[in-house]
């Protein structure tokens, strides 16, 4: 089943990642471009843009695609796994 630019089933997470990290890329945006889900398999593909303010802010702009895979069970997320390419961010916000 695919989803596109459909928040309902991930939105928590989001929030989630939201304040974990805003310190680093205060007010970025993380839309949902594809999901799909399969039995209790939930697949999402987001681009994320922000501009970084940590330690040491560079305050250069950063574009990176950000895939999670969830697992869900009784209408919770049991599991969840993030991938992204860490040396890609880093490139971009480099001093």
């Amino acid at each position: 089943m695919r989803h596109k630019n459909s928040y309902s089933l991930l939105k928590s997470t989001c929030c989630v990642s939201s304040r974990r990290k805003s310190y680093l890329f205060p007010g970025f945006k993380m839309p949902i471009v594809e999901m799909v889900a399969e039995g209790d398999l939930v697949a999402a593909y987001f681009i994320f843009e922000g501009k970084h303010t940590g330690v040491p802010a560079t305050g250069k702009e950063a574009r990176f695609s950000l895939m999670i895979l969830l697992r869900i069970s009784e209408s919770k997320i049991i599991e969840q796994r993030s991938f992204v390419d860490i040396h890609d961010i880093i490139g971009q916000i480099k001093a």
